[in-house]
């Protein structure tokens, strides 16, 4: 399911960029899409996945339309 969320991605990096959690974190939001569509075995430890806001700016600055904060909840979850 969160390949199909993600599988318009184009590796902009705006939705890294334009976040606020990314700015004083580990986590870097291109690069847990990027390991999910090639399928790399990924620890959400090491993500900083959970310090994810929800706050959708990922979301919202994507060009392409994709729910980006809504695939970190999934990645998360699995």
């Amino acid at each position: 399911m969160m390949n199909d969320i993600l599988l318009g991605c184009i590796q902009c990096g705006r939705c890294t960029g334009g976040c606020p959690v990314a700015a004083r974190s580990a986590l870097n939001i291109r690069k847990i899409i990027y390991g999910n569509l090639v399928k790399i075995k990924q620890n959400t430890k090491d993500l900083g996945i959970w310090e994810c806001t929800t706050c959708s700016t990922c979301a919202i600055r994507c060009p392409k339309g994709l729910k980006v904060f809504l695939s970190l909840v999934i990645h998360g979850e699995g």
